[in-house]
């Protein structure tokens, strides 16, 4: 039986909102069908849309490239899917996931206009394509048109999450990851880490293989940052060279095309956190203290959340990421905070979630 979940076969034809009804909100449960509020009063389940451009599938050109840096030479690699789970037909049509590919991430779902993408653990993500009362077939449809219904969906109220925390799901998503990290190769924590920031609202863009000149394997840019670089780092062992790297970089980008150190908003991109008594933290709060450059630390798994609720990351002023030898919990004065609640997790140690002793 083939891993690709498949709702239906690609019938090429196109898909449109249906006469008299407007979308009024969204509302998301886990594993389940988003369901679609109209202003009209019904109900109905989301249903992809067949967008031939894919944002589901595929980033724009400028998504992929920093709008504050045009000397950065990114990788303009375009799949939103790090993990290589997502397929767009040609033709055009709804795009296919491969169960054993995915990693839950939620970027392909949180980039979805109606919803139409659904995170199951145990499973992986489906597109829900079957036609309905409100998402019809047609046999063709204006480029105008279909813009019109996508932008329909734009800035809806939304409730619920597409997928809710629990230490099940954690090991999971983790346990997929490191299989994708094999498949993959090194390139993966890379655009992993873009792809989740990018699903975030915040705009990043990676470095091309074997530029070692930039000394930075992020860009951070709008929205949300207005100058920013991030060193991504995956294991135990290699985070605890990201501080220097990250030193490094913001060298280079002060010395060699003038940006501001003041202005930069640095971060260290991980999947797993050093424990209390590594390096890591000691030179974190040195940096710091010398020279007055707060490098954050941020988690897949946060990211993840953010993927996972639809939500866009608002960094604000300062350094919400920022974490050192001080720190008490990472997941109470980090995390929780940036998101807003506790998470539903027990208190084992995870280095995921929280610094372990």
């Amino acid at each position: 039986m083939s891993n690709v979940l498949r709702q239906r076969a690609n019938t090429g034809r196109a898909k449109a909102l249906a006469e008299g009804w407007s979308p009024a909100a969204l509302r998301f449960a886990p594993g389940q069908q988003t369901v679609v509020q109209f202003s009209n009063g019904e109900e109905a389940g989301a249903s992809c849309l067949r967008c031939t451009d894919a944002p589901c599938a595929k980033f724009s050109d400028e998504e992929t490239i920093p709008s504050n840096f045009d000397r950065f030479p990114a990788d303009r690699n375009p799949d939103v899917c790090a993990a290589g789970a997502i397929n767009q037909p040609d033709g055009g049509g709804a795009p296919t996931i491969d169960a054993a590919r995915c990693i839950l991430c939620g970027v392909c779902s949180s980039r979805c206009p109606v919803g139409a993408i659904r995170l199951i653990p145990g499973q992986g993500a489906i597109v829900d394509d079957v036609p309905n009362v409100a998402f019809i077939e047609v046999a063709d449809i204006l480029r105008e048109q279909h813009l019109t219904d996508r932008q329909a969906f734009e800035g809806l109220p939304a409730e619920g999450a597409q997928l809710i925390e629990n230490d099940a799901l954690v090991d999971e998503v983790f346990g997929r990851m490191q299989r994708a990290w094999v498949r993959v190769g090194d390139r993966f924590p890379n655009l992993l880490a873009r792809n989740l920031l990018l699903g975030a609202g915040i705009g990043a863009s990676v470095g091309r293989k074997g530029n070692n000149h930039m000394r930075m394997d992020l860009i951070l840019s709008s929205p949300a940052v207005e100058h920013g670089v991030a060193e991504v780092e995956f294991g135990q062992e290699a985070v605890l060279d990201a501080p220097r790297d990250t030193m490094d970089a913001l060298a280079v980008l002060a010395s060699r095309y003038g940006w501001d150190l003041n202005s930069i908003t640095a971060v260290v991109v991980t999947d797993v956190l050093p424990n209390r008594r590594s390096e890591y933290w000691h030179i974190i709060q040195d940096i710091s203290n010398v020279f007055g450059v707060q490098i954050g630390t941020v988690t897949v798994f946060l990211l993840m959340l953010f993927n996972w609720n639809r939500r866009t990351l608002e960094l604000g002023e300062g350094q919400p990421f920022y974490a050192d030898r001080e720190t008490e919990s990472y997941r109470a004065e980090v995390l929780e905070l940036l998101i807003g609640r506790a998470v539903y997790l027990s208190n084992s140690p995870r280095p995921q979630i929280d610094i372990a002793k």
